[in-house]
């Protein structure tokens, strides 16, 4: 970002050079300019940051409806930020990525006896996480801001920020966002495709999963 605050500045200087040569009165503040920038960026940022998702979990085409941003309740005392994506086929099962020290994607089962198939599932270890489905144990539950083994290319740490508080907004503007959007976009996108899912008839992906599921429930 320090080049687009030289060009910024650079474009600053050239409208008050002009502004005095004809006579215009009055001039740019850099500060001010700045100040409305750092205002702006979140909304930028959030809305770059959920179409690059859009484009990775490919939701014109797949599984996936298009996500939104949403502040889920997951219980009494934990209320977390998230992007949502629901499923076509089964609109009120999603995956949800829930920002916080980690950026970690969950499968989410509602509760009710229409969703007593999944309760093996389930990952029971504590009342928050009951709605969410077991991971692989091997590796648990992701974190989208560490690198992972199928992610070489983007080997890169990201700082943890979320939009509620603002947390680290402002040194995600000053690195490349751009890049750390296509980064987490695409480890998403790792996580959407590649994650199993264990069950009594081997492993499923996360959607042949849910048809595995209902299949068998309807046979």
């Amino acid at each position: 970002m320090w080049r687009a605050n030289i060009f910024r500045s650079s474009i600053i200087g050239i409208i008050n050079t002009l502004s005095n040569e004809i006579n215009l009165g009055g001039i740019i503040e850099e500060e001010s300019v700045k100040k409305l920038e750092e205002q702006i960026f979140p909304v930028i940022f959030k809305r770059d940051l959920i179409s690059a998702f859009n484009n990775a979990l490919n939701t014109e085409c797949g599984f996936l409806k298009e996500g939104k941003w949403e502040e889920w309740r997951e219980s009494k005392n934990l209320i977390q930020e998230c992007i949502s994506f629901a499923f076509k086929k089964y609109p009120e099962i999603s995956i949800k990525f829930c920002l916080g020290d980690q950026f970690r994607p969950f499968l989410i089962i509602p509760h009710g006896t229409k969703y007593n198939s999944f309760v093996e599932f389930r990952d029971t270890k504590s009342g928050t996480t009951s709605q969410r489905i077991r991971p692989d144990e091997k590796k648990g539950w992701e974190d989208l801001y560490q690198p992972n083994k199928n992610d070489d290319e983007n080997n890169i740490k990201i700082v943890s920020f979320n939009f509620k508080e603002g947390k680290n907004l402002n040194k995600i503007a000053n690195d490349d966002y751009h890049e750390i959007i296509n980064v987490l976009a695409n480890r998403a996108a790792i996580y959407l495709y590649e994650t199993k899912i264990t069950t009594g008839e081997g492993e499923k992906t996360i959607n042949n999963f849910l048809d595995w599921i209902y299949e068998k429930k309807w046979k």
